[in-house]
């Protein structure tokens, strides 16, 4: 039983981290200022005539075909996660990630989202299959450092890179990015630098009541000045209408 589940996790997490020959990935992280994180996970493959060629790392099924049954089965958020391993149903108790298809006629691909609360973040499955991580979080201040090379390329053959960014609009501290750009920054794992440390530490500030009904306020302010507007320009072009007829 417990072989079973095991088996049924890793397939579900297969997709997230590798598709096919030259699949990339790309790995978000957001954080806001009442300190929450939400992962956001896209894989995505471009190359058609991939599509229905069977492929031994989806244990012989075609990316299409395994798409489909991945979408069917719920994927677990956190290590200590639950799947029922004789049909795709979600137990009581257990996170399970948000699955987007974002196929099109150019493209195959899933979308994995989470919103994590406070410290649960450090028991994400996903993360601690491909890093060791050190997590600590004190007040509104949350510091992460990997403290282990990424692993997941001695798992999945076929996996060559990974794109990890971090978007946030709270301040930075410390930070080891390869790329910044406005609130976002980017590194780039290879097979070739995959002992690359990350290391970041963002100071948070979570928004006071006071701040709360300000911004309440603001927006019914705008609202109401945008609702006058709009009351007026319905009269302008009634009495327009009314004068042309005349």
């Amino acid at each position: 039983m417990l072989r079973i589940f095991n088996k049924i996790k890793k397939i579900l997490l297969l997709f997230i981290i590798i598709l096919l020959t030259g699949c990339e990935a790309e790995y978000n992280i957001e954080i806001n200022n009442n300190v929450n994180l939400k992962e956001i996970i896209n894989v995505v493959e471009t190359d058609q005539n991939l599509f229905n060629k069977k492929n031994s790392q989806l244990y012989n099924r075609t990316p299409e075909e395994y798409l489909e049954t991945n979408l069917k089965w719920p994927t677990p958020v956190y290590n200590s996660g639950e799947v029922n391993p004789y049909e795709p149903v979600k137990l009581e108790n257990t996170y399970y990630y948000t699955k987007t298809n974002i196929s099109n006629y150019k493209q195959l691909g899933l979308s994995y989202s989470f919103n994590h609360s406070q410290n649960k973040y450090k028991e994400t499955d996903l993360v601690n299959k491909c890093y060791d991580i050190k997590y600590i979080k004190n007040n509104n201040t949350i510091s992460i450092e990997t403290i282990s090379g990424f692993k997941c390329f001695d798992d999945y053959k076929l996996l060559d890179k990974v794109t990890i960014n971090l978007n946030t609009t709270c301040n930075v501290n410390i930070e080891n990015s390869d790329k910044k750009e406005n609130n976002k920054y980017t590194w780039y794992i290879t097979k070739e630098n995959y002992n690359k440390q990350i290391k970041f530490e963002i100071e948070c500030k979570k928004e006071t009541e006071s701040e709360k009904k300000q911004n309440i306020t603001l927006t019914l302010i705008v609202f109401g000045y945008l609702t006058i507007i709009g009351v007026i320009l319905i009269i302008v072009r009634i009495l327009n209408i009314k004068n042309n007829k005349l």
